[in-house]
């Protein structure tokens, strides 16, 4: 890129911003992609967290551990996993509240 100006200091801070942007946006898509290819059916995973207010049965899950049945589609805006306890008892839980053993 050949400039034929100076640039000023407020011309870098918006270049290193918008670089910041991209470089953000691009770990998060890397982020995504990594945990869609790692998380398959039959593996075990640990409840680590929960999202949302659930009722006692669902929030008694967490820390245990469950084996993947299926995934399931949420509002549209990511994937969730099905899991299955010893138990017997199955519900579903967002990606980000699962970590793989």
């Amino acid at each position: 890129m050949i400039l034929k100006r100076p640039i000023t200091e407020e011309h870098w801070g918006v270049y290193l911003t918008r670089i910041y942007i991209k470089l953000r946006i691009g770990l998060l898509n890397y982020r995504l992609i990594k945990t869609v290819e790692v998380m398959e059916i039959g593996q075990k995973v640990k409840v680590c967290r929960l999202r949302d207010r659930v009722n006692s049965d669902v929030a008694g899950k967490l820390g245990k551990v469950g084996v993947i049945k299926n995934f399931k589609m949420t509002d549209g805006s990511g994937v969730g996993a099905v899991v299955q306890f010893d138990d017997k008892t199955a519900t579903w839980f967002f990606e980000d509240e699962l970590k793989l053993i």
